[in-house]
C-alpha cells in the first residue's frame, strides 16, 4: 500500500514515510465494510494510533482524487495508482501488504485463470507463499 499526498505536501518528495508522521494528520478514509477499512485501521493501530477521518468514501479512485488536492492522505494500493495521477505517492516504511485469496468450487473459468496467469507475470515487492497463484 502506499499513501497519496499532494505534490505541496511537505512529505511529498521523501519517497518513503513511516506511518505514525501521518498519525496527527485527518486522513481520506473508506466507509466501514469497505475491503480497505480494516486493513488501515489495524496498520494505524500497529503504528499507534486512530486515524481520523477528514472524509469517507467507497471509492478508491475518489480517495486519490480527494488526497490529491489537500483533504488528507489517502492510503491505497500501489496497483491502482495511475501514472497521470496528479499527486506524490510515498511508500510506507515498514511496507503494508494485503493477502488477496481467489476461491473456486470447480474449474477455474478461462477469465479466471488468465487473472492468475497476469499475478504470476507481475514483479511482487514481497513474493506470494509457495503455495500462492496455484490452480
Amino acid at each position: 500500500l502506499g499513501v497519496v499526498l499532494p505534490r505541496s505536501d511537505p512529505l511529498a518528495n521523501r519517497g518513503q514515510v513511516r506511518l505514525e508522521t501521518l498519525a496527527d494528520r485527518s486522513w481520506v478514509l473508506f466507509q466501514p465494510g469497505h475491503g480497505l477499512t480494516e486493513v488501515i485501521t489495524a496498520a494505524c493501530r500497529q503504528a499507534g494510533f486512530q486515524p481520523s477521518p477528514a472524509a469517507r468514501t467507497t471509492q478508491v479512485q475518489a480517495a486519490i482524487a480527494l488526497a490529491a488536492v489537500g483533504v488528507g492522505p489517502a492510503m491505497v494500493p500501489d496497483n491502482v495508482l495511475a501514472p497521470w495521477v496528479e499527486a506524490a505517492v510515498c511508500h510506507l516504511d515498514p511496507p503494508i501488504f494485503r493477502e488477496l485469496a481467489a476461491y473456486t468450487r470447480g474449474e477455474w473459468t478461462p477469465l479466471s485463470a488468465a487473472f492468475l496467469d497476469a499475478l504470476r507475470g507481475l514483479e511482487w515487492l514481497r513474493a506470494p507463499s509457495s503455495r500462492a497463484l496455484l490452480m
